[in-house]
């Protein structure tokens, strides 16, 4: 059934997560008082946002083996490494420590301009949530007449305060940097031991292993944030009349249900060892340079701006890339990997990165981590940028929000906004600001 987009139906599987409808559960122990979340008044400043984000996730931490032969799991889930650690992780380090990104919450003010006419208010009846189009429409049927009319065409500024994550650089200890508990002891061992104890020789079986950890990593954080949202409407069912959280929730669980189509593909792959189910597009070059990475990539464009994957149209059809970047003793290898059975849908992006020059490569790769904060520096690449370059990276990880009107909430609309957003991602393979490739 299509639900809307930004109210939970009755009938729907109930946001807490208890399997149980949204009538019979959550919606019977909404109430008319003050809600239980805080608001972003409540807060002292980024400081105090910023320790109640950490509160929020450390309450969602998850520990399970990610294994799908979880009835062999032995030993304590642990502290996996989603890259190498004896090989990847000690090659960066300096005195047993790299530069980790690290998330910091603020609280940033917005200023909106708005010019009353008759355009404005039908556009934003007819653009905007169900909600907030009921809403504006009965403060329309009771403002006076004549007041009204002689408020058309002014200028108007509303201010509001919103949450942001910015990034900052933190050095950390080798042995901690990269861990994500999703591994048993003996799976973490066995599964990965072909590329932890053995030379990086290109083979299907590595080059699986390399994207199958990639993969879990970031399916471990999905499960965390999917943790996070059941949580939060669990403490406060009024939630249900906040478009934005029912909105992002719908987003959160059309992601969880791609992923959970490329997990069931890459276990079934791992406990046949049939690791011929990726297509991995390598790239090597001859230096071993300073920096690694993991990451699960929507790749929104291809290298020429044609668009692959709009994930606010329909996430659940999205492709996926799973990206490795490391480097060894002969150089830094670059690893694309995607499931061979969208082999067609990648063809020319496939195409596209065989054909890309030294230096190409050294920008495309640059600014593809704008996708993922899942970048180790060593601290020797973290001394060489200039001030200048370390702004410019950082401030290329944000998060950058949905380009979409003022209170517009349809799937429709966000992307219809989003096409335009992606207009920016053509240029990839411009000269970035900062250089990772020295």
């Amino acid at each position: 059934m299509d639900y809307s987009f930004s109210l939970i139906e009755d009938n729907e599987s109930c946001f807490c997560g208890s399997e149980v409808t949204f009538a019979k559960c959550c919606k019977q122990k909404i109430i008319s008082t003050k809600s239980t979340r805080k608001p972003l008044g409540d807060f002292k400043g980024g400081a105090h946002l910023n320790s109640f984000m950490h509160e929020q996730y450390k309450k969602s931490e998850i520990k399970q083996c990610l294994h799908p032969n979880q009835r062999e799991c032995k030993g304590d889930v642990i502290d996996a490494h989603a890259l190498q650690n004896n090989k990847v992780l000690t090659r960066l380090a300096v005195d047993g420590h790299v530069m980790v990104v690290d998330h910091v919450a603020k609280i940033r003010k917005q200023v909106i301009k708005f010019t009353l006419t008759p355009e404005f208010f039908k556009s934003q009846i007819e653009n905007s949530s169900e909600n907030f189009s009921k809403e504006l429409k009965e403060r329309l049927r009771n403002v006076d007449e004549k007041e009204l009319c002689a408020l058309m065409g002014k200028t108007f500024e509303a201010e509001y305060e919103m949450p942001i994550v910015e990034f900052e650089m933190k050095k950390f200890g080798r042995n901690k940097a990269t861990t994500f508990r999703g591994f048993c002891s003996t799976h973490d061992k066995e599964t990965f031991k072909p590329i932890e104890d053995f030379k990086y020789i290109g083979s299907e079986e590595q080059d699986f292993l390399f994207a199958y950890r990639t993969f879990s990593q970031e399916y471990h954080e999905q499960l965390a944030i999917d943790k996070i949202r059941k949580q939060q409407f669990a403490e406060d069912p009024n939630l249900c009349y906040d478009d934005k959280f029912v909105q992002d929730y719908r987003y959160m669980m059309e992601k969880k249900r791609s992923l959970d189509i490329m997990k069931n593909e890459l276990d079934n792959a791992l406990i046949t060892r049939n690791f011929s189910i990726l297509n991995t597009v390598k790239i090597k070059t001859i230096i071993p340079y300073d920096f690694a990475l993991t990451s699960v990539i929507l790749l929104e464009v291809d290298l020429k701006g044609n668009i692959l994957n709009d994930a606010y149209s329909s996430c659940s059809d999205c492709k996926h890339i799973l990206l490795t970047i490391f480097p060894t003793d002969t150089g830094t290898f670059i690893l694309f990997s995607w499931l061979k059975q969208h082999n067609i849908f990648f063809e020319s992006y496939s195409c596209q990165l065989n054909e890309l020059t030294k230096n190409d490569v050294k920008y495309y790769v640059s600014n593809l981590i704008s996708y993922s904060p899942n970048i180790v520096l060593s601290p020797r690449l973290w001394r060489k940028m200039s001030e200048h370059e370390k702004r410019s990276f950082l401030k290329s990880l944000e998060f950058q929000g949905e380009e979409t009107t003022f209170n517009q909430a349809t799937p429709e609309k966000l992307s219809k906004i989003r096409r335009k957003t992606l207009e920016k991602r053509k240029f990839l393979l411009e000269t970035p600001s900062y250089n990772l490739f020295q």
